[in-house]
C-alpha cells in the first residue's frame, strides 16, 4: 500500500467516524439493550472485563497494604499513607514525573485488589475496592484542578477499573447504580473528544474503554466512536510492514496485544475489525521474531525495556522506512545482530536516537541502548533521551528537531538498503538540524564477523562518534585509533579508527546533572557503564568524518582499508573485498 493510498484511507475512515458517531442508528442490535441507568450492571457480563495487571509477586502485598489505607500506585514507587483520608493530590512528582500522578488517577491499586478478590474470595478486598473508588467520585465531584484526573491513559483505564468492579460487587455489594452510570458517561463524553485524541497507544486505550462502556450502557454512539477511531489508528499507527511507529519494541508488543484483545472482544458479539487489519497484526508477530536479539529479548530501543520479544528466532535481514528501523544479522557459525535507526513517522516515545546502532555477537550485548529509565522529568531520564546514550553521531552544540511530521518531511530517513552474497548494506541520513547534517553507512560483513561504520557529517562543529557499551563489558584498551572490550564470556571485540580522528573523551559516569554513561537496568534504576567516544574538530576534506571497523575476530589479519569512488576495498586474510557503497 502507498503512502498515498494510506492518507486516502485514512481520511476517509475519519468521515466514517463522524458520520457514525452522530447516527444512532443500532447496526448491531445484538451488542446493545437500551437502559437509563437503574440496573445497568446486569448488562456487565466476563467478556466486558478486561483485567490490566496479572497476578504477581507485588498483587497480594500491595493489596494488603492497600487494606491498610497504604496505597502504592505502581511497583517499587514510594507508597502513600492515606490512612488519615485519601489524598487524590498527593504530589511525587520530583522524583516520579507524571507517572505517580498517572498511576494513582488511573485507580491501579484497585486492579490489585479486585484480583486478588477473585483469586482468595475475601470479601475484604471487594470491600476495600468500593471505597477507594467511591473516594475517587467524592474527589472528582469537587472538580479539582488536576491535569492526570481527565487524561487519557488514566481515564481509560480507570473506567476498565470500575467495570471490573462493578462486575464482581453486583451481587455482592450495595452500590448506588445510577452513580456509577454517570460517572461512566462522564468517562465516555470525555474518551470521545475528539479534541483528546492523539492516534497513540493512551488514545487506543480510551477506543477499547469507549466500546465497552458503549455496550454495557446501550450506547451505539458511544461505541461506534471507539470502534472506527481503532480502526482508523490502526492504520495511522503501524507501518505497511506491520511495525508499530512509536519507535519502541515493548510499545509494539503492548499495542499488538491490545488488537488482539479488542478482536477477540468484538468476535465474542460477532463482530470484527476485518481481514485487513487482522492479517497485518499476524504480520506484526513476526516482526517480534526478527528483531529480538539472538537471546530472544528486545533490544531497548526507544523506551522499551529487555522484555521477551520471542523463543523462535528468525534470522532475516530487515528494514523499514516508515519504521525507521533496520536489522542486519546472521546465525551461523555465531550469531552476529545489529539494528539500526534512522528515522521515524511519530515522535511518541523517540530519542535521538538516529543513526545509532546496537550490536550482539554469541548471544552477549556489546553496544546498547541506555533504555528509558522512567517517564519523570529527571536529569537521568533527559540523558537517556539524548544521542550520547546511544551508539550514534552527535553535535556538542547543534541538537536535531525530532518533527512529529518526519512521516511527510523526510528530514530524518533511511536511505538505502542493499541485500548481497557477502554483505549487507543499510544507510540513514539526518537533516533535521538548522545548519549541519549526518550520515551513516553500517555494512555487515557475511563472512567475516566484522561491522563497518562510514560517517558523514556536514558541520562548522566538533562531530563525536559515541558508542554505549553494555554494563557487563569491560573496556581493556581504549586509544584513539584501536580500541578492545571484552565481553563477560571473556571474548574480545576490537574497534579500530580506519582513518584519522582528532581526540577521544574520557567519559566518567554519572547520575548527577548532567548524568552520563548509565544503563537501565530496571524502572528508575541505573548502573555504570562504560563509553567510547571520539572526535573530529576540522572535517575539510574529508568524505567520511569516521570509518570504524568493529572485529569480533581477533584472529583475522585485515592488511588493506581503503574508501575511495564509491567504494570499499579491504583485505582479509589475503583476500580482497570489494563493496560498491
Amino acid at each position: 500500500m502507498t503512502r498515498l493510498n494510506r492518507l486516502m484511507q485514512l481520511r476517509r475512515l475519519k468521515q466514517m467516524v463522524k458520520a457514525l458517531s452522530s447516527s444512532k442508528e443500532n447496526v448491531t442490535p445484538h451488542l446493545f439493550s437500551n437502559n437509563s441507568g437503574l440496573n445497568f450492571t446486569r448488562n456487565i457480563g466476563e467478556k466486558d472485563v478486561i483485567r490490566l495487571l496479572k497476578y504477581d509477586k507485588h498483587t497480594k502485598k500491595n493489596a494488603d497494604l492497600a487494606l491498610k489505607d497504604i496505597i502504592v500506585p505502581f511497583p517499587n514507587f514510594e507508597e502513600v499513607d492515606f490512612s488519615k483520608g485519601y489524598d487524590w493530590q498527593v504530589d511525587k512528582s520530583d522524583r516520579f514525573g507524571p507517572s505517580y500522578q498517572l498511576y494513582l488517577q488511573s485507580l491501579r491499586i484497585v486492579s490489585s485488589l479486585l484480583i486478588e478478590f477473585e483469586r482468595s474470595s475475601k470479601i475484604q478486598y471487594l470491600e476495600k475496592a468500593q471505597q477507594i473508588i467511591e473516594s475517587w467520585m467524592d474527589f472528582m465531584d469537587t472538580e479539582p484542578e488536576n491535569d492526570m484526573i481527565w487524561y487519557d491513559h488514566p481515564s481509560a483505564n480507570r473506567a476498565q477499573n470500575i467495570i471490573h468492579f462493578l462486575y464482581l460487587a453486583k451481587d455482592r455489594l450495595e452500590i448506588d447504580e445510577q452513580r456509577y452510570y454517570n460517572v461512566l458517561v462522564r468517562h465516555a463524553e470525555f474518551m470521545s473528544n475528539p479534541t483528546e485524541y492523539k492516534y497513540n497507544n493512551h488514545s487506543l486505550m480510551m477506543d477499547r474503554s469507549l466500546m465497552i462502556v458503549g455496550r454495557i450502557l446501550g450506547r451505539i454512539d458511544l461505541f461506534n466512536v471507539g470502534y472506527y477511531r481503532a480502526i482508523d489508528t490502526f492504520w495511522y499507527s503501524f507501518s505497511a510492514k506491520g511495525v508499530h511507529l512509536e519507535n519502541s519494541p515493548d510499545y509494539h508488543v503492548m499495542v499488538r496485544k491490545m488488537y488482539i484483545e479488542m478482536e477477540e472482544y468484538l468476535k465474542g458479539y460477532g463482530y470484527s475489525f476485518g481481514k485487513n487489519i487482522n492479517g497485518y497484526i499476524e504480520m506484526s508477530k513476526e516482526y517480534l521474531d526478527i528483531v529480538s536479539r539472538p537471546n530472544g529479548l528486545l533490544p531497548p530501543l526507544g523506551d522499551s525495556g529487555n522484555s521477551r520479544g520471542t523463543r523462535q528466532k528468525v534470522y532475516r535481514n530487515f528494514f523499514d522506512y516508515e519504521a525507521g528501523i533496520g536489522v542486519l544479522q546472521y546465525e551461523k557459525p555465531t550469531p552476529v545482530y545489529v539494528s539500526f535507526v534512522a528515522g521515524f513517522s511519530t515522535n511518541t516515545h523517540k530519542h535521538y536516537d538516529d543513526l545509532s546502532i546496537t550490536l550482539n555477537y554469541g548471544g552477549e550485548d556489546v553496544l546498547v541502548d541506555s533504555g528509558k529509565f522512567s517517564y519523570s522529568r529527571d536529569p537521568i531520564r533527559t540523558y537517556m533521551l539524548s544521542a550520547k546514550a546511544h551508539s550514534t553521531l552527535y553535535f556538542e552544540n547543534e541538537n536535531y528537531i525530532k518533527e512529529h511530521d518526519n512521516r511527510f518531511t523526510h528530514l530524518v530517513e533511511m536511505t538505502g538498503f542493499y541485500d548481497a552474497a557477502d554483505y549487507t548494506i543499510i544507510k540513514g541520513r539526518n537533516r533535521g538540524f538548522e545548519q549541519s547534517e549526518l550520515g551513516r553507512t553500517v555494512i555487515l560483513l557475511k563472512r567475516y564477523p566484522i561491522v563497518i561504520l562510514l560517517d558523514e557529517a556536514s558541520t562548522d562543529d566538533e562531530v563525536f562518534q559515541n558508542f554505549n557499551l553494555h554494563q557487563d563489558v569491560e573496556l581493556i584498551e581504549y586509544n584513539i585509533g584501536h580500541s578492545v572490550v571484552r565481553l563477560p564470556s571473556g571474548h574480545l571485540v576490537s574497534f579500530s579508527q580506519m582513518g584519522q580522528v582528532d581526540g577521544l573523551v574520557n567519559v566518567e559516569s554519572s547520575t548527577a546533572k548532567p548524568a552520563s554513561a548509565v544503563n537501565t537496568v530496571g524502572f528508575g534504576k541505573t548502573t555504570p557503564t562504560h563509553q567510547m567516544r571520539f572526535k573530529i574538530t576540522n572535517l575539510k576534506d574529508k568524505i567520511y568524518a569516521f570509518q570504524t571497523l568493529i572485529n569480533m575476530n581477533q584472529n583475522l589479519k585485515i592488511s588493506h582499508f581503503k574508501v575511495e569512488n564509491e567504494r570499499l576495498q579491504m583485505i582479509i586474510d589475503d583476500e580482497e573485498i570489494m563493496i560498491t557503497l
